[in-house]
């Protein structure tokens, strides 16, 4: 639960810096 939980949170985490830069180069 807690691996999955710690998981979840990296993956939001890796998704909004990907965005991020994305605007950023935009």
């Amino acid at each position: 639960m807690t691996v999955s939980y710690l998981t979840a949170a990296i993956l939001l985490l890796f998704s909004f810096v990907l965005v991020f830069s994305s605007s950023i180069q935009l």
